[in-house]
């Protein structure tokens, strides 16, 4: 099977643009504005303005000292149509800044008293028709201040809530009363609090009873954007610090991902490869478990282990993943009769997954991210990267998780291509196969909701009357699908990466999907010798390749 894939060499501006020029949301004021309405919208203006003068008075009663940055959510209609969706004179007006946004029409705003303050004296300014007509206000600009502030449909307090503070997963626990389970978190800061202060921030939050002996730094060249730390921390805790208003500048405490690789079936032993040259010198990176093959270790151009002595290491997938990527799809019947097989390439062997206490590979976020970071520096040559590792749970759509955010600004930074793979569910083992894709269990898994990489999902290259799935070049029952954005669908490209055949008893046991992955599995090389298995980390490497 064939890819081509066109990269645009021209890097893209990927900021906010700017309004035109024009009146604020002109064509709401122009059109929406009649006799029969006036009354209507005037009230809604009304309404807005006092909860803004509602929640800036709320927000200053929780200043403790002064100079201290308090932060607003600031929703605008659904019905903003302008150039700019953004009220951006209200912010250069006042000195709000935006920190952080939850979609198009949603941002988080920062700012200090006297800005805030600002804010309330241009919500009394002037009325509903001096933000209609423009008359009897000193400048002329003031008519879109105004028109900007009827566009903010909500302002609420965010220096104290928990709600959007925290991750889902520690937002269930909260919710379900499970309050002194202990979670391995990361501890986001808003983005106006600057890589400058993350000493001083970490000393200060140190001297907090509840942070005392259980905060962590983490390296900080690795950061794109907001800074962070390490904590552990229970539920209860985790209320206690979001409730007090000292702590309002933490944007959101989440659960340390679990970062791994999907399991590997014992191997099927078809005999001896033939390696013959590689076709081309390129040099493709595998960011995985390491290889460890005779054969397939001729065809490392460098291997980085990242591992430390006290990690255990297991490169089966990594070596199975490498002989996608250098072999493809439905390479067996190469070898029938001691035929022979051409690699497309070499391959840099950045090792970084390790067996944990349940036999699972897995890497921490922060091992990852510094790996990453570092061959990226290293390799200038290297443009393509390989990446089947993914967080165990799906995406929160209206979040971006840390290890997304990375990749996209490494692979933008650096100009580089990662192929990621979706990863895979279990929902076929509780669902019929037209539901699975409906059920929020199947969306797609950090890193491959990053909208600068290339994500990879599975379709199945075999199937008939006995598998989940039916039909061939249908998606594979296991593979995870999502819209991550407004009209981004992931993943972008599919490639084999097998089915699975039905159990009657719905278990999907270590024994059955043995028997269905030496059917429907797709072709591959282990560290003992040729290898069926199933997963979406066996379709990324068809893409990289």
């Amino acid at each position: 099977m064939n890819f081509s894939i066109v990269v645009p060499k021209k890097k893209i501006n990927k900021g906010k643009k700017p309004g035109g020029g024009s009146d604020f949301w002109k064509s709401f004021w122009e059109k929406k504005i009649t006799d029969d309405t006036r009354e209507h919208y005037a009230r809604v203006f009304s309404k807005r303005v006092r909860q803004i003068d509602t929640t800036v008075k709320k927000i200053k009663s929780e200043a403790k000292t002064a100079g201290k940055l308090l932060y607003v959510e600031v929703e605008l209609d659904e019905l903003a149509n302008s150039k700019s969706n953004s009220p951006a004179d209200v912010w250069n007006e006042t000195g709000l800044e935006i920190v952080g946004s939850k979609n198009d029409k949603t941002f988080i705003v920062s700012g200090k008293i006297e800005d805030f303050d600002r804010l309330v004296s241009i919500s009394n300014s002037g009325s509903f028709d001096a933000a209609l007509t423009g008359e009897d206000l000193p400048r002329k600009k003031d008519k879109n201040l105004l028109r900007e502030l009827y566009a903010m449909s909500a302002v609420t307090d965010r220096n104290t809530i928990i709600e959007g503070r925290v991750s889902n997963y520690i937002y269930s626990l909260i919710h379900g009363n499970i309050l002194n389970q202990t979670i391995d978190c990361i501890i986001e800061i808003y983005p106006n609090i600057g890589k400058d202060k993350y000493d001083t921030l970490f000393d200060s939050l140190n001297d907090q009873l509840v942070f005392r002996g259980k905060l962590k730094k983490r390296n900080i060249n690795l950061f794109f954007s907001n800074i962070s730390f390490l904590a552990t921390l229970t539920a209860n805790e985790i209320i206690g610090i979001l409730s007090d208003a000292d702590f309002n500048f933490i944007g959101k405490i989440r659960e340390q991902p679990i970062l791994s690789s999907q399991r590997c079936i014992p191997e099927i032993n078809l005999g001896a490869l033939n390696l013959l040259a590689p076709l081309t010198a390129e040099r493709v990176g595998l960011i995985d478990s390491g290889i460890y093959n005779p054969i397939l270790q001729q065809l490392r151009a460098h291997h980085h282990n990242y591992l430390s002595r006290h990690q255990v290491e297991d490169k089966n997938h990594g070596t199975i993943v490498a002989s996608r990527i250098l072999f493809g799809d439905n390479f067996f019947m190469q070898l029938t009769g001691g035929g022979s097989i051409a690699p497309t390439c070499n391959i840099l062997d950045i090792q970084v997954l390790y067996l944990d206490g349940s036999d699972s590979k897995c890497v921490s976020l922060d091992e990852l991210k510094g790996a990453i970071s570092e061959v990226v520096n290293r390799y200038e040559d290297i443009s393509i990267y390989n990446l089947s590792i993914n967080e165990n749970e799906p995406i929160d759509k209206d979040d971006v998780s840390e290890l997304t955010e990375f990749l996209d600004n490494i692979a933008r930074e650096y100009d580089v291509i990662f192929v990621c793979s979706v990863g895979n569910h279990q929902v076929y083992a509780s669902e019929n196969y037209n539901t699975i894709f409906k059920q929020e269990k199947s969306l797609i898994a950090s890193p491959s909701d990053a909208l600068n990489v290339i994500s990879v999902g599975s379709i199945s290259g075999k199937a008939d009357a006995s598998c989940v799935n039916v039909e061939q070049g249908f998606p594979a029952p296991f593979t995870r699908t999502s819209s991550v954005a407004k009209d981004i669908k992931k993943p972008e490209l599919v490639a084999n990466g097998g089915n699975v055949k039905k159990d009657p008893s719905f278990g999907y046991g270590n024994a059955h999907m043995i028997s269905s992955n030496q059917v429907f599995g797709v072709e591959s090389i282990n560290k003992d010798g040729l290898n069926k298995d199933i997963g979406t980390s066996l379709s990324a490497p068809l893409i990289t390749r």
